[in-house]
């Protein structure tokens, strides 16, 4: 019989305590990977977390980057606001060399922090690493048949409780919402949810809404179909995003799914269903 009150596909019930860590749309699962790639994919986030932690900078280091960075911007005004009133670039040094050399070790110290980084992924042994993720990443693709057309987005998933016959947003230790990223197509005329282990299946007669909403969400770092770039990563990033609102009413119960604008894939997303926007 179909559950009366609708709860996020990715939603986790901590009515009876926080031990539950299944989500609620496990009931669309039709594939998942096998334990000896569940065994490696574990190694492979330890792997992933330990170069992560090499590649990106510690957070003194890049707050000194955006110091370093200000103070250039900053003496590039002034130096420009002084060329306008007429007075040269060797007029302005012989007044202050001094500080075109202390802009310039600014400068130097800005360019070794922001390419430190881009030479560590160069390293052999970096690079092998990397080689070593996306190999596996490859072989789970492969092995949960995820075709090579398909959408990389983000959607949201939530805690919750049941009280009252009502359900009450859980806030989690960090975010509002837990990020979850998913690859998404559509075979059979069913809609596939596939992260690194799982395909989900719903049918595409099964959506029977869609809402943008204006009220935002906040949410940790998304990555869209790219590889890793440490310039556009940030562990610690808070989000704030408008989302859709795709409600499910399936003979499996009532769900709904949460879909930040902000995601790239977004606006795709929703034409892959093929429902119109309510807005």
């Amino acid at each position: 019989m179909c559950k009366k009150i609708a709860t996020n596909f990715f939603g986790i019930d901590t009515t009876y305590g926080a031990d539950n860590l299944g989500i609620d749309g496990l009931v669309f699962r039709t594939k998942s990977i096998p334990e000896e790639y569940e065994k490696e994919l574990e190694e492979l986030f330890k792997l992933k977390n330990s170069f992560e932690d090499k590649i990106l900078l510690p957070v003194f280091f890049k707050v000194l980057q955006i110091i370093m960075l200000a103070v250039c911007l900053i003496f590039l005004c002034c130096s420009f606001e002084a060329l306008v009133g007429g007075v040269s670039l060797k007029v302005q040094y012989s007044n202050a060399p001094e500080l075109f050399w202390i802009v310039g070790m600014c400068f130097l110290v800005w360019f070794v922090l922001l390419v430190s980084p881009k030479m560590l992924l160069k390293r052999d042994e970096n690079k092998a690493e990397l080689d070593a993720i996306y190999a596996l990443y490859d072989d789970i693709s492969k092995y949960l048949e995820i075709p090579d057309q398909h959408l990389d987005i983000v959607i949201l998933g939530e805690l919750y409780k049941i009280k009252d016959g009502k359900l009450h947003h859980v806030k989690s230790a960090y975010y509002d919402y837990i990020t979850f990223h998913m690859s998404v197509y559509v075979k059979d005329d069913k809609l596939c949810l596939a992260d690194n282990s799982t395909v989900y299946e719903i049918p595409l007669a099964s959506f029977v809404k869609a809402k943008y909403v204006k009220d935002k969400v906040d949410f940790s770092a998304w990555t869209s179909n790219e590889k890793f770039d440490p310039d556009r990563y940030n562990k610690n990033l808070k989000i704030r995003s408008f989302y859709y609102r795709l409600e499910i009413n399936d003979a499996n119960g009532n769900y709904y799914l949460i879909v930040p604008d902000c995601d790239y894939d977004a606006s795709a997303f929703i034409n892959l269903i093929g429902i119109a926007v309510d807005k």
